[in-house]
């Protein structure tokens, strides 16, 4: 799946058990990292620390509680050292509610995404290693462009007014982390994944189709296409890259 050779490095990962989660902690431990994985459920992770036993530390918390965020963290730290990398991935949205979604809800999208991210990188940075260390933080297209409703059919999962400011928040705050951090040598960078759509029930061949027909590549996104990006971005192989929005999205958003 991936190269990069990240023995002896030490990452976080929020939102590790889900979709595109799992499968940057397993990319993660396949590169030699050990690896702190953040969830709420740990159905996969329980999985993966089969098979890397000495390497994972799974943590079942929400990371908008902020004294179990520190503490997983700190027992992290002292367990493995310096800690050079964090996923921020973590995220939930509602979908569908446009202009009338409630205060209440919108609140919650923000919290799950730009708050939860701003929560463990102040949470983290005491235990950094600051000569090289990265933050990746996972944005979305819709950070960069607008949903176009009529390509999810008669499904009503189009994203939401929330979701849509929620991650054009995280591609702002990963700026600004870039420039107040990079005097420690501390790179923030956004990655951008296009079309992961996880297959839930009958699969709609239209939806699908109406993806892809706009994709240069011809096809949507899988899981290990993402996960080498971000390891690139957690390695030193990008020791001069921050502040930057990494599109991995096969093109989509060049038509």
């Amino acid at each position: 799946m991936n190269n990069l050779e990240l023995s002896g490095f030490n990452f976080v990962v929020t939102g590790a058990n889900g979709y595109l989660g799992s499968a940057i902690v397993q990319g993660s431990l396949l590169s030699g990292a050990n690896v702190l994985a953040l969830s709420r459920h740990d159905e996969n992770l329980l999985r993966l620390k089969r098979d890397f036993p000495n390497q994972l530390t799974i943590n079942l918390i929400d990371c908008l509680e902020e004294d179990s965020l520190a503490k997983s963290i700190s027992d992290f730290h002292n367990q493995v050292g310096p800690i050079n990398g964090l996923v921020n991935n973590v995220f939930s949205a509602s979908r569908r509610p446009q202009m009338f979604q409630s205060k209440t809800e919108i609140i919650a999208t923000l919290e799950s995404s730009f708050i939860s991210y701003w929560m463990s990188l102040r949470a983290l940075l005491p235990y950094l290693h600051k000569d090289g260390s990265s933050i990746v933080n996972n944005g979305s297209l819709w950070g960069l462009v607008s949903p176009d409703p009529l390509k999810y059919l008669d499904l009503e999962n189009e994203p939401s007014i929330s979701l849509v400011a929620s991650k054009a928040a995280v591609h702002q705050f990963t700026k600004y982390a870039a420039v107040l951090l990079g005097k420690d040598r501390v790179r923030v960078n956004t990655i951008v994944p296009g079309w992961f759509p996880k297959k839930r029930g009958v699969e709609r061949r239209d939806y699908i189709d109406g993806i892809i027909e706009r994709i240069p590549l011809l096809r949507i996104g899988i899981p290990d296409d993402i996960v080498g990006p971000i390891l690139f971005l957690l390695s030193p192989m990008s020791r001069y890259i921050t502040g930057q929005e990494i599109i991995v999205d096969g093109g989509y958003t060049l038509t």
